[in-house]
């Protein structure tokens, strides 16, 4: 983070300076555990905390200022507060609210660079297109992009705050799962190209239906001009809708779209791409929602400024992300570790390319999908009588509630009851599998993110990941 005066840093946001000291600032934190001397701390009011219990505690650590919500600061329970940031001659804002302070502090910090913004949203596929979009771009660019999956509105003003004299351009990636997100994170990073991969069903508990997902999407446009970029997928039934009315360039993506042909699928392993100038090369994520991803990221690459052929040279360096399309090979077997999230439309996506993993015995562990609202029962239920019909599996071991539907639909639709098991948890899954995988099996790990599928690495002697 460049650094910049307290004052200058707050002066767009509502609310008024308590103790308006001309402190400069070198970083923002929300965490005071890891709050580091010269920190602006904002404290956050999330669901299972508050930030206000740890402002204390971020000015004995060395926060050059402290960015709380009025009502709090005029309590008589913050009179301490008040007192230790004028002792120690400690930035006091009170803030109309402070999570909105820290987003119009972000959208100030950021107006003060010159450099192209770039953002990513859609159902599924953001952090891998975002991944991809960084790996090609880096070969001509000094590119500042979000850590793991840094994408709501904390997020993006962390991302934002990264940013400093190094770079040559900014990459976001904008999650939501409720109407107005997006408008506030439109509004704070004012993304100059824009990017939706796909209208899916994730999130449709608080949306009802598609159309509405596709209108909340929609809104990464409403800061438009004329000089503006929107990417979107030709394929998606929603592209007619995501364009019409939204001002500048319009540039749609497919695999045609971006010059990539497919000479040979290679399954979990990814596939031998003819792009560019007829150039071979590997691309090593499998399935053919990351052959859309990787169009999404050629088409961007490409109005940035990019060549084919240095696209083309950079496509050997894309890997995938911890989690996503993940292959790990431990000893005898490989892990498809998929486990970050999941979604019909992703979990049917994961389920393919398992089975094209072939002969030497395919497990696929999936675990409950959330979100769906008043759907939940039936969509889970369709997953298993696709499952019977699909097959792309050997074995499928059920963990969760919700899946006791997904084994009942797979059994109606002829399944066979011998290769499908369920477990209401995953620990209790993970005793079972292990007898299950032999010499060359392929196991799948894939549920919702409140499932955290990828503790039953830690059975099979792979590190899970931390998120």
């Amino acid at each position: 983070m460049r650094a910049i005066a307290f004052t200058t840093l707050l002066s767009s946001a509502a609310g008024a300076f308590l103790n308006p000291v001309e402190k400069m600032v070198s970083s923002v934190c929300t965490d005071s555990r890891v709050l580091e001397p010269g920190a602006v701390f904002f404290a956050l009011k999330g669901d299972h905390f508050d930030g206000h219990a740890f402002a204390g505690a971020a000015i004995e650590a060395g926060a050059a200022a402290v960015v709380a919500d009025a009502g709090y600061l005029a309590g008589a329970e913050a009179e301490g507060l008040r007192q230790k940031a004028k002792a120690v001659e400690c930035g006091l804002f009170a803030a109309e609210d402070s999570r909105l302070a820290l987003g119009s502090a972000a959208a100030l910090y950021l107006s003060d660079f010159d450099v192209p913004v770039v953002a990513v949203t859609g159902s599924s596929g953001k952090t891998t297109t975002r991944r991809i979009i960084e790996t090609l771009l880096s070969a001509e660019m000094a590119v500042h992009a979000a850590i793991k999956n840094f994408n709501n509105d904390i997020g993006v003003s962390h991302t934002i705050f990264g940013l400093d004299e190094r770079h040559d351009l900014l990459l976001l990636e904008m999650g939501m799962n409720r109407a107005g997100e997006l408008h506030y994170l439109a509004e704070v990073a004012r993304p100059e190209v824009a990017v939706i991969t796909n209208i899916g069903t994730a999130h449709i508990e608080y949306f009802g239906n598609r159309a509405k997902i596709a209108e909340a999407k929609k809104e990464i446009f409403d800061f438009f001009t004329n000089e503006n970029t929107a990417i979107i997928n030709r394929d998606d039934d929603f592209a007619e809708y995501l364009t019409a009315g939204v001002p500048g360039e319009k540039i749609y993506f497919t695999a045609a779209d971006a010059g990539i042909e497919v000479v040979e699928d290679l399954g979990i392993n990814g596939y031998r791409l003819r792009c560019g100038e007829g150039q071979e090369v590997l691309f090593s994520l499998g399935g053919e929602y990351n052959i859309s991803n990787l169009a999404a990221g050629v088409v961007t690459a490409r109005k940035l400024g990019l060549t084919e052929s240095v696209i083309a040279g950079r496509i050997e360096q894309i890997r995938g992300v911890d989690a996503r399309t993940q292959i790990i090979v431990e000893g005898r077997f490989t892990i498809f570790n998929d486990s970050y999230n999941a979604n019909p439309d992703s979990m049917r996506a994961a389920l393919k390319l398992l089975r094209s993993a072939g002969k030497g015995g395919r497990v696929a562990v999936i675990g409950d999908m959330f979100e769906l609202g008043s759907s939940a029962e039936r969509l889970h239920r369709e997953l298993g009588e696709w499952i019977a019909s699909e097959a792309p599996a050997d074995t499928v071991v059920l963990v969760g509630e919700l899946m006791r539907f997904c084994r009942e639909g797979a059994l109606r639709a002829g399944f066979s009851s011998a290769a499908i098991h369920w477990y209401p948890s995953v620990m209790q899954a993970a005793d079972e599998v292990l007898p299950l995988l032999g010499d060359g099996s392929t196991i799948l790990l894939k549920g919702s993110r409140g499932m955290r599928m990828e503790r039953l690495m830690e059975k099979i002697s792979v590190p899970a990941v931390g998120y």
